[in-house]
């Protein structure tokens, strides 16, 4: 993906919107493995009010 968006030069929206998104969703997953070990309830209650 980086190089397709380096290929045009930055100005690819797209793809730019895929990279950042693919990135803030690493984000969520690098947060909430993290918080697991500390709160091994945290799951049950997500999902109780989901």
């Amino acid at each position: 993906m980086l190089v397709t968006y380096a290929q045009a030069d930055g100005k690819d929206r797209e793809t730019c919107e895929r990279i950042l998104d693919h990135l803030a969703r690493e984000g969520r997953k690098l947060i909430q493995y993290g918080r697991g070990p500390l709160q091994p309830d945290l799951e049950k209650a997500a999902h109780a009010q989901i």
